[in-house]
């Protein structure tokens, strides 16, 4: 049988999606020459949208899912490393958006087609304002596809984390369902409409016990681990950060994560739901850096804690003094560091966010001994 036309679309999109999603890798791997979470996205986005050229001719349903996933999570991963890689990172990402909605689009149907030509035009309408900018650097004509992630940059940089956080962690769960996929049910077990049948269709008790068991045990395991992992790094302030708030959200989203595995094939909707709420705290937390690391040379920081929210338009400022024989001092947007010839044993200082919010911290040696979070 000849293969549809639309189906060869899209395995080429995908193909080249997932080649370009492993060449943003090396890419800024050999740029940056250190390990970086945001660089796993780039591998686990190729996988997806390779596994997904090969599965659609045979899997409609895994073919598109697994092409959703990856273009979401390569377009966002793209936007983010597009401050330091944006003439690489940026045009992939947009690769990767079309890849999926040619996936989408097959066999071809009329609310897909619409449905696409209308995200285009909101990208063309967001984009064409800054067509001047456009001529100066070409790569961010990707926009046109690429702006639910970046007309978020005309709001405040501040939220441009969260639909980047959202997509990748939407993405796994898509990804985790396309794999897993719901049970097949035989003629025999689907439901009638009769009251009897209705009741049966209700998940028994023991699958939500069990289900119940497993999340709460994940949220403890995966809670511990955190405790654990932020005293194994007394060089930064991840102990001192070790708040209420967090611990919460860590134990909520792991359990989600664990009850959408456990209830993906008999409750696809309760698992799906729960995966892509526990996969994007994860992908936060994963993402999330201390607010301050001492270092033998000087301290950097960033604006707070991953759990303390970024007002839109806030930024921070601060200084930091190194007892010995010389000091430094800094006030950057964003981010904070000082260093001194003095060597950092006692370097301190104070980060001002434009929430009123004053963090406070005094390093001694490599390590973070003194630490504080004052609200107004």
């Amino acid at each position: 049988m000849r293969t549809p036309p639309s189906l060869r679309i899209a395995r080429l999109l995908l193909v080249a999606a997932a080649f370009g999603s492993f060449g943003v890798f090396v890419y800024i791997a050999a740029l940056a020459r250190s390990f970086s979470v945001p660089l796993v996205v780039f591998l686990l986005s190729g996988v997806a949208l390779a596994y997904a050229a090969r599965s659609l001719g045979t899997d409609l349903r895994r073919g598109r899912l697994l092409a959703i996933a990856g273009g979401l999570s390569l377009a966002a991963t793209g936007v983010l490393a597009g401050f330091g890689a944006g003439n690489v990172s940026l045009p992939m990402g947009a690769l990767g958006i079309l890849a999926a909605w040619a996936a989408v689009m097959h066999p071809p149907r009329r609310a897909p087609l619409i449905a696409f030509g209308i995200y285009v035009a909101i990208g063309l309408l967001l984009t064409l304002p800054r067509a001047a900018t456009l001529l100066a650097f070409p790569w961010l004509i990707s926009s046109v596809l690429l702006w639910p992630w970046t007309s978020t940059l005309l709001l405040s940089v501040a939220s441009l984390p969260l639909p980047i956080f959202a997509s990748i962690g939407v993405a796994l769960a898509l990804a985790v369902s396309a794999l897993a996929g719901p049970r097949d049910v035989a003629p025999s077990q689907v439901p009638s409409s009769s009251p009897a049948s209705a009741t049966r269709a209700w998940p028994s008790r023991s699958l939500v016990v069990r289900a119940g068991v497993i999340a709460v045990a994940a949220g403890a395991l995966a809670t511990g681990a955190y405790v654990a992992w932020a005293y194994a790094r007394p060089a930064t302030s991840a102990r001192f950060e070790l708040d209420v708030l967090p611990l919460v959200i860590v134990f909520a989203g792991a359990g989600l994560l664990a009850l959408g595995i456990a209830t993906l094939r008999t409750l696809p909707v309760l698992g799906l739901t729960s995966l892509a709420i526990g996969a994007t705290v994860a992908v936060v937390v994963l993402l999330g850096r201390p607010t301050v690391e001492c270092h033998a040379n000087g301290v950097s920081t960033t604006q707070g804690p991953w759990w303390l929210p970024q007002a839109a338009g806030s930024s921070s400022g601060g200084s930091s003094t190194v007892s010995g024989s010389g000091s430094g001092s800094g006030s950057i947007r964003g981010t904070v560091s000082g260093s001194g010839t003095g060597g950092p044993s006692a370097s301190s200082g104070e980060i001002r966010r434009g929430d009123g919010i004053v963090i406070r911290y005094r390093c001694g040696g490599n390590e973070v001994v003194e630490f504080a979070i004052e609200r107004p």
